[in-house]
């Protein structure tokens, strides 16, 4: 498999938010954007590694990183891979938008998110690393 990416505007949403229709909008607009790029692919049967990166306007975030994982994966399942079972590997970070950054090798993804300067949540899945060694 390829690493598939693509990005989401707006900041993510809490498993454990107290707004149920913003969650349940939330990971409709996952799942769209990860439609749109996926289109006539069949969902992926290994394992997988999902990497998320936050960028937002601000230093503080009050999500934690297990909460905002949640959702995203739920939203995925049954369209890019089977279920989120498959997932054995998982990275996730928090940055402000506004940081300095140097960049090499710059995907059409994220090109696409920095140009429309709003927050967003970036997120990748690919075939998981071998398991053969310890970490």
């Amino acid at each position: 498999m390829d690493p598939f990416e693509f990005f989401v505007e707006g900041p993510p949403l809490s498993q454990q938010t107290r707004y149920p229709a913003r969650l349940r909008n939330w990971k409709a607009n996952v799942r769209i954007e990860a439609a749109r790029l996926w289109s006539v692919r069949t969902p992926y049967e290994g394992p997988l590694k999902l990497t998320l990166v936050d960028y937002r306007e601000r230093e503080s975030v009050l999500i934690d990183h297990d909460n905002m994982i949640k959702p995203i994966q739920d939203a995925l399942s049954g369209l890019v891979y089977r279920n989120d079972r498959q997932i054995t590997d998982a990275q996730t970070r928090k940055t402000n938008i506004d940081g300095r950054f140097r960049v090499r090798h710059l995907s059409p993804a994220y090109a696409r998110a920095f140009a429309a300067g709003k927050q967003f949540v970036y997120i990748r899945i690919e075939e998981a690393p071998s398991h053969d060694e310890l970490l």
